[in-house]
């Protein structure tokens, strides 16, 4: 209600974690499995059928730091499979409502280390398989 009332647009962001996947292959959950879109599906499907006002839907935040913050869980994202889900989250996201945004893939950035590790290694394996979104993001501490 908050944001109809004042005229904003919501973008949700939708967990690319260790959460919604695929169970990996091996002893050690290091390599992530497909996600699955099934949670996702169900939230798109709800905000529209609400009439909310969501305008589009990103996917993870901050792949790039999975190793690190899912490191309990040995979990890790590589760009490759990052970019597999990215087209079959773009595929879901134009299923539902082909005027939705997609949004992604949210890297981190920090001045002191400088570089986009994950995202300058995903980029040209996104290219090679027409993976794209509408709008990219990225953080910049």
């Amino acid at each position: 209600e908050f944001a109809a009332a004042v005229g904003f647009g919501i973008v949700f962001g939708i967990n690319a974690g260790p959460g919604p996947r695929k169970p990996s292959s091996g002893a050690k959950n290091t390599t992530a499995g497909a996600w699955v879109p099934d949670n996702a599906r169900e939230l798109m499907n709800y905000t529209s059928a609400m009439g909310y006002p969501v305008v589009g839907y990103e996917l993870g935040n901050e792949p790039d730091q999975y190793a690190s913050v899912f490191a309990s869980l040995n979990f890790s994202l590589s760009s490759e499979q990052y970019v597999r889900d990215a087209a079959a989250f773009v595929a879901l996201t134009r299923s539902v409502n082909t005027s939705l945004l997609t949004v992604g893939p949210d890297m981190n950035f920090i001045p002191i280390v400088g570089d986009f590790f994950m995202l300058e290694s995903m980029l040209p394996y996104a290219q090679a398989h027409n993976v794209s979104w509408d709008v990219v993001t990225w953080h910049f501490y």
